[in-house]
Parts: structure tokens; sequence; C-alpha cells
């Protein structure tokens, strides 16, 4: 599992319905100059070449849920 950190969750979450203490909502995140691998794949050709391009700008939405535990 991958676990990051996001500041003031809090803002973002609000209270699951039918819960004292479980939360969930959606935190949107920028980055910018992302280098992604552009794959090429040729039928005819079993070698599969490809290159990487960076990104400008891309912006990644994540579905949060956490709980408070004593």
């Amino acid at each position: 599992h991958i676990h990051r950190v996001f500041e003031n969750v809090t803002k973002h979450c609000k209270l699951k319905a039918n819960s004292q203490n479980e939360y969930k909502g959606y935190v949107t995140v920028g980055f910018s100059d992302i280098p992604v691998f552009k794959s090429v794949d040729n039928d005819n050709n079993e070698t599969k070449e490809g290159s990487y391009e960076i990104l400008e700008y891309i912006e990644v939405t994540y579905y949060i849920w956490f709980k408070f535990v004593k």
C-alpha cells in the first residue's frame, strides 16, 4: 500500500452518515513536470520501444476515508 499525507484533510472530508468517527471525501493535488513513459507497440515487430515525455501539469483526485482511533 502507498501511504500519502494530505495536509488539512479534515477540511475536505465530512462525517460519514450513521457514524461517529469515520470521515470521507476527495482531495485534488496538482503535480508539475511529471515524466510519463509512452510505449509504442508494433504488431509487426516483437520489440517494443517507447520514450518519456514531460507533462507540465496534471491533477490527481484522491478518494479519502479515515477513522479517528483512540
